[in-house]
């Protein structure tokens, strides 16, 4: 017996692995009850005793779900596995040394969303349960979606619910708590817009309190062709005065595509970015950069650069270039503000195609459709605080697969006082690459995992950034799934 607690140390030692290189340190840490892909992972955060990750069924957090910890070495620590039941996971938020996770029931029958939490210890102990911490009493059980998020500190939560009225009209039902469960405001907006029209983009809050809704607005009364059609809109909810500010961003001159908010600490500010375009709503003419004051929130400056010829020349070519004017499909994956007010994006070309295949069976036509999802270039633009284009760069790749392949491609970005990183699997090599942007612009490419060493595969959605120089990736590792860390 007293040998046991030193082959348990050496199981664990042997599924730690760490490589250096110039700049950087990677970490492997293989989970051996793991060895297949039966669900997804999410990697919470990261904070003083450790890494945290979920384990999920299926997207929607229904059913078990289970919360692993790591040390910040990647040596499993723990799990806790929770079988939801009726609930449904709504959001998992880290503390100093504790996890909170929110969970949510829909009642039909009543047409209320509860939401309940558990707040557990740095031992996956639960040390705390609250119950009927919120209800939203108009949900919208037709869009069935319920959103969290937290402000720059970490120390308040929102909540917010697609809710609507007896007359179908839209509500913006928002709930802002610290993390002692203190209700700090409740908020019930109705919206003169029927509810099926409206769809929230991006949420946000910032220290103050203050609340940001980004949504689109559909006039149905319009053709889809006139860029009146999609209204891009931001609801501000300023908590000093109560008062709620609506800003039209697009103002139906422009489609406004794959807008997103962020704060910006220098700005002490909310900033938008998206891509305009007169071609619909796929269309990126050129990048949108909107910024609005907490203080002063019924005034939005605004600018719209438009991309280069040659710029866009360069993804689609030159004759399609000038033929169509605009890059299609491109798709906000990480906005980065930077300390002289100025903002740092990047996005990536996605889309689905389809593969109709017919047979002939005893004469009998049978159709089969088969959908390939696309991620392609990733362009990479640096805008001044006045949202002029200062660079643009684009990372070239091609990645086609099944729904059932489609999380290994993507792209994980980890933003660092060195520049921006990115990650991602190139295809038919099977090598990892890595890219690195400098703060002009200039960039350093390198394979960073050969596949003929030992073949890894990165799961880019499911990472995240844990630390201001580091990121970590579930990845697929000699058949199982696992962690990997970069740090730089």
């Amino acid at each position: 017996m007293r040998g046991l607690p030193m082959k348990r140390l050496l199981v664990v030692l042997c599924f730690i692995y760490a490589e250096t290189l110039p700049g950087q340190t990677l970490t492997f840490s293989n989970v051996p009850r793991i060895n297949q892909r039966s669900g997804y992972n999410r990697v919470i955060g990261e904070h003083a005793d450790g890494l945290y990750l979920l384990r999920l069924r299926n997207v929607e957090g229904r059913g078990v779900v289970s919360l692993e910890h790591y040390s910040h070495s990647l040596s499993f620590q723990q799990e806790k596995t929770y079988r939801l039941g009726p609930e449904r996971l709504v959001k998992a938020h880290l503390l100093e040394h504790d996890c909170l996770l929110f969970t949510g029931v829909h009642d039909r029958n009543r047409g209320v969303f509860t939401l309940n939490c558990k707040k557990l210890n740095n031992k996956l102990e639960e040390v705390l349960q609250k119950n009927r911490l919120l209800e939203f009493d108009r949900f919208d059980f037709y869009k069935d979606q319920v959103l969290g998020t937290a402000d720059r500190s970490g120390k308040n939560l929102l909540f917010y619910a697609d809710s609507r009225d007896g007359h179908g009209r839209q509500v913006l039902d928002i709930a802002l708590l610290d993390t002692s469960f203190k209700p700090l405001f409740r908020e019930q907006k109705t919206l003169d817009i029927q509810a099926d029209a409206f769809r929230v983009l991006d949420l946000e809050t910032d220290i103050p309190g203050n609340v940001y809704v980004l949504a689109s607005e559909q006039q149905k009364d319009r053709r889809k062709s006139d860029p009146a059609s999609l209204r891009v809109v931001l609801y501000c909810f300023q908590r000093s005065t109560l008062n709620w500010v609506r800003h039209d961003l697009s103002k139906g001159l422009f489609f406004l595509n794959s807008a997103r908010l962020c704060y910006n600490d220098s700005l002490r500010g909310m900033v938008v970015a998206g891509f305009y375009s007169d071609a619909g709503t796929e269309g990126a003419a050129g990048v949108y950069m909107a910024s609005l004051l907490p203080e002063n929130a019924t005034e939005i400056s605004s600018s719209q650069t438009a991309f280069s010829n040659e710029f866009m020349a360069g993804i689609i070519g030159a004759n399609q270039a000038d033929a169509q004017g605009n890059l299609n499909n491109f798709r906000i994956r990480r906005m980065m503000p930077r300390s002289d007010g100025g903002l740092a994006l990047a996005a990536e070309r996605y889309y689905v195609t389809q593969r109709v295949e017919t047979t002939y069976i005893s004469g009998i036509s049978q159709t089969s459709t088969t959908n390939y999802y696309h991620h392609d270039e990733v362009i990479v633009l640096s805008l001044d605080a006045h949202g002029n284009l200062e660079w643009q760069e684009v990372v070239r790749k091609r990645q086609s697969a099944l729904l059932s392949a489609s999380q290994f491609s993507g792209v994980g970005i980890c933003v660092t006082a060195e520049g921006i990183m990115l990650v991602y699997n190139e295809p038919g090599s099977g090598n990892v690459q890595q890219v690195r942007f400098h703060k002009d612009g200039s960039r350093e490419q390198q394979i960073l995992l050969r596949s003929e060493t030992s073949f890894t595969a990165l799961i880019p959605s499911e990472g995240a950034q844990t630390g201001y120089n580091r990121m970590v990736l579930p990845c697929l590792r000699n058949r199982q799934i696992s962690l990997l860390k970069l740090t730089y």
